[in-house]
């Protein structure tokens, strides 16, 4: 299917169906099930994810593995809340640091 019939069919414009298809936009609830509607697959095809890390694996993908993870999302929702700035990186270089042991 074209991005032209796509953007059509859900009502969008092409410049705007093209920022959801580089994530520049975040894809509501309602738009994603009329995408998935419109495509004839289900919204879980969306959120299907890769395991294997090759070079070939997208930056796309690897957000949607991380936030499938109820930990992950909560960890993004705190941090999202956090204003100083020194703060959020000594958080990163300790979550850097546990998960450089975990690999050990």
């Amino acid at each position: 299917m074209s991005q032209t019939a796509l953007a059509d069919a859900i009502g969008v414009s092409i410049p705007q169906l093209q920022k959801y298809e580089n994530g520049l936009n975040r894809i509501g609830a309602s738009r994603l099930s009329k995408i998935a509607k419109v495509l004839d697959v289900s919204v879980e095809t969306f959120f299907e994810v890769r395991r294997e890390r090759t070079p070939a694996f997208s930056s796309a993908s690897l957000a949607v593995e991380l936030l499938s993870s109820p930990h992950a999302v909560r960890m993004a929702k705190a941090f999202a809340k956090i204003d100083d700035d020194g703060l959020r990186r000594s958080l990163i270089v300790l979550s850097e640091r546990i998960a450089d042991r975990e690999k050990r």
